[in-house]
């Protein structure tokens, strides 16, 4: 995307002449209504810092969130065993987190951001929004005046983003004000038992702090810089802090495209994702990333790893619990009791040798679909699936072990297991099987011999994701 939108600006650039470049406009090959054409090419210089503070602060905003994260965690498995404190422990963060924040609101909101209720201030700027009574919040003040930052804290957050974009006349300290509080806001309470997500937030802070910097003192006194800086540089902060924390490229600037109306901005939302994603990069991994590490789940990149190529799959392969095809609802209920695997191989129960790893595969089981066996047996119940359709899963009731069946009635796997399932040697290169996982959307593979096709272990997403750490 970097590659084409700069070929294109560069073969247009020259055959329309390099002197004289003002307009962006002038240097695209699609031009959409309604968007707007005077985006000037200063904005391509301004896009350079405002990606260099997005990856920071959204490499600061991962790094924080991680270890808030981690302390939550570390304060749940060693202080709260009942669920009433923990209950009460999640709501005492959440509110924590907002009153700290709403306190820090308060302090400032009372005693500043007054502004005099008008339309037009003879200066050019638009104080339309102080007459706008959806909007605009008067929180203290006179019966002519609204407050500024409570308008920005207490309105819908799409509709603070639109005014902001939209060229409103706020102060540059009200509205960095109010994305620095926004920003500690999400930091301490995302992940809490508030419900609220990441998008939004991270683009009203960012549109603050960009609408801030375009507000300045530096930019209000620059003749070069102004005119972007006013109506354009909202859109690079909220675009530099989304790509700084959420580590998107393509989907982001197309979101973002497609949300403002204006194609002419693609070379500079181009260059803040860029520069924003490799500045967060360097300070930290992705937010969804540190996510998914956090909550223990085993993601696996596309990308394999190069020191997978010297491993085998011997090498991570873990030992194998087995279940016979036909067994015992006692046996089955005891193999659940005493791990907690997500799936179990199946091997023959025609006769063989007395240790059930050594028998031929037959197939994999899933824990849940065994539990739900052994839930219909309890119930007195023998009416699942057809063997035709036992390859595409069983959908049986999620049932705690403590409603299991247990006893010497017979249980048969075959309807519910997988008869086919993926499986490899031992001495299969890691990196195929890395690929099988990522390609097939495994959960588990199993290993078997070459001899007599018996179950030597099995390999889960979790034993590749612990080499990759």
């Amino acid at each position: 995307l970097v590659a084409s939108s700069l070929a294109v600006f560069a073969a247009l650039a020259l055959d329309h002449g390099i002197i004289g470049l003002t307009k962006l406009s002038h240097y695209g090959l699609i031009s959409l209504g309604g968007s707007d054409p005077n985006v000037s090419v200063e904005l391509l210089v301004l896009a350079i810092p405002a990606g260099l503070v997005g990856g920071i602060l959204g490499g600061f905003f991962v790094r924080a969130w991680a270890l808030l994260e981690r302390i939550r965690r570390l304060i749940a498995e060693r202080s709260y065993s009942s669920r009433p404190w923990r209950v009460g422990a999640r709501t005492a963060e959440a509110a924590f987190g907002v009153g700290i924040t709403t306190l820090a609101f308060l302090a400032v909101a009372k005693t500043t951001g007054c502004v005099q209720i008008h339309e037009d201030d003879g200066e050019g700027r638009n104080h339309a929004w102080t007459t706008d009574s959806s909007f605009a919040v008067r929180f203290g003040c006179d019966d002519d005046e609204v407050n500024e930052l409570a308008s920005l804290w207490f309105a819908p957050r799409e509709n603070v983003i639109k005014k902001i974009l939209a060229g409103g006349a706020f102060s540059a300290s009200s509205l960095f004000y109010c994305g620095c509080l926004a920003f500690a806001t999400l930091l301490l309470v995302f992940g809490t038992a508030l419900p609220g997500g990441l998008f939004l937030p991270l683009i009203y802070c960012g549109a603050c702090l960009g609408g801030a910097a375009a507000r300045s003192t530096k930019f209000e006194n620059s003749k070069r810089f102004q005119a972007p800086a006013q109506r354009h540089l909202g859109v690079l902060g909220a675009v530099a802090l989304l790509a700084g924390v959420q580590r998107t490229t393509v989907s982001l600037v197309v979101i973002v495209l497609e949300g403002t109306g204006n194609v002419h901005m693609l070379l500079p939302i181009v260059a803040t994702t860029v520069v924003a994603r490799f500045v967060g990069n360097l300070l930290s991994r992705g937010f969804y990333e540190v996510a998914l590490h956090s909550k223990n789940i085993p993601f696996l990149e596309k990308h394999v790893p190069s020191n997978f190529d010297r491993k085998f799959v011997a090498d991570v392969m873990k030992t194998p619990v087995v279940l016979t095809r036909l067994t015992t609802a006692s046996k089955a209920s005891e193999v659940l009791h005493s791990c907690s695997h997500g799936a179990f191989p199946v091997v023959s129960s025609d006769e063989g040798p007395e240790d059930p790893s050594k028998r031929p595969l037959a197939g994999l089981v899933l824990r849940e679909h065994v539990a739900a066996l052994l839930a219909h047996r309890r119930d007195g119940r023998d009416d699942y699936r057809d063997r035709a359709l036992s390859s595409a899963g069983f959908d049986g009731p999620q049932t705690p072990p403590r409603r299991l069946a247990s006893g010497p009635q017979p249980l048969d796997l075959g309807p519910v297991m997988v008869r086919s399932p993926y499986v490899v040697y031992a001495d299969c290169p890691l990196s195929r099987a890395y690929r099988l996982f990522v390609t097939m959307g495994l959960r588990h593979l199993v290993v078997v011999s070459h001899e007599d096709n018996s179950v030597a272990g099995v390999v889960t997403r979790a034993d590749l994701a612990s080499c990759l750490q």
